[in-house]
């Protein structure tokens, strides 16, 4: 009876540790999502990069630069609040400011090393309507094939001669992306929708947590966070499968669209900012506190 229970119990190791290696398998086509770096910077409010390096704006008007690597390169204070994306041209970081005053600014400083190289102002700028959403929908151009995408669902493509192919989906279109002789749609119905350029046709469809609040595009990827999703999720534009995910802690969210550099994805969340990337870094660098 004794040996019975042995060989019983034995067995069932055995079961128990063939079941663990089968469900630790990362299944095909699965990404997996580093984090290499983190760097404090609460309130971000807009993000660029010029392929080499990431610049941000946050509350207070404060304007800095990190490496890839997520190493401050500078940061500069313009006073006021910052009304605008951040945009880069001419190896210059463009940015407006509103000061208390109402005065609004177009700061134009160094890539390099952030001091002020020229500014215009408009001392009466025209009022901010509180509680205003845009409404007009999202266009792409694919070869020579524009889509439209309006509030109302419709998916459009045009060409000289008129409409060659409509699609309708549940919601409003947030986003419209040219991938290849494809593109992606983002609609307010919480799903994205793969679409063929030339005909309209359905590639695949994946439904989301909730509507998109923020989007990029890289390595082969859609980063997509919905309103109400605590981190984001990777969609292969492939297959339209969720091949990764990002998990973020407590009511941590990500409050901006992510910049892509290479593989690598830096993402602004409510607490700070995080370098991923999608084929490794080595060990994990944390920026200390400026």
């Amino acid at each position: 009876m004794l040996r019975h229970r042995i060989y019983l119990t034995c067995f069932l190791i055995a079961v128990l540790l063939v079941s663990g290696t089968v469900f630790s398998q990362r299944k095909g086509g699965e990404v997996t999502v580093t984090r290499c770096w983190q760097f404090p910077a609460e309130n971000v409010v807009g993000l660029a990069t010029n392929g080499k390096d990431i610049f941000a704006a946050a509350d207070g008007a404060r304007v800095f630069a990190l490496s890839a690597k997520g190493e401050k390169l500078w940061q500069t204070e313009l006073g006021g609040e910052i009304t605008s994306d951040v945009v880069i041209e001419n190896g210059l970081v463009v940015v407006t400011t509103r000061s208390a005053a109402n005065v609004l600014t177009i700061n134009h400083l160094s890539e390099a090393t952030g001091l002020p190289v020229a500014a215009s102002t408009d001392p009466d700028p025209p009022a901010v309507k509180q509680g205003s959403s845009d409404k007009s929908g999202a266009s792409a151009s694919v070869g020579d094939v524009i889509i439209l995408g309006d509030d109302a669902g419709l998916v459009t493509s045009l060409s000289g001669s008129g409409p060659v192919w409509k699609f309708k989906t549940g919601g409003g279109i947030s986003a419209v992306i040219p991938v290849g002789d494809k593109f992606v749609v983002i609609s307010r119905d919480d799903f994205v929708y793969s679409l063929y350029a030339s005909n309209g046709g359905l590639q695949w469809k994946r439904r989301l947590q909730g509507r998109v609040g923020h989007y990029a595009l890289g390595k082969g990827f859609l980063f997509v966070s919905s309103l109400d999703q605590h981190g984001a999720s990777f969609i292969d534009l492939s297959t339209g499968r969720v091949a990764g995910q990002i998990v973020l802690g407590g009511d941590e969210q990500v409050i901006s669209d992510p910049v892509v550099i290479g593989d690598n994805f830096v993402v602004a969340t409510s607490t700070g900012m995080d370098g991923y990337s999608l084929s490794g870094c080595g060990q994990i660098e944390t920026v200390p506190k400026p």
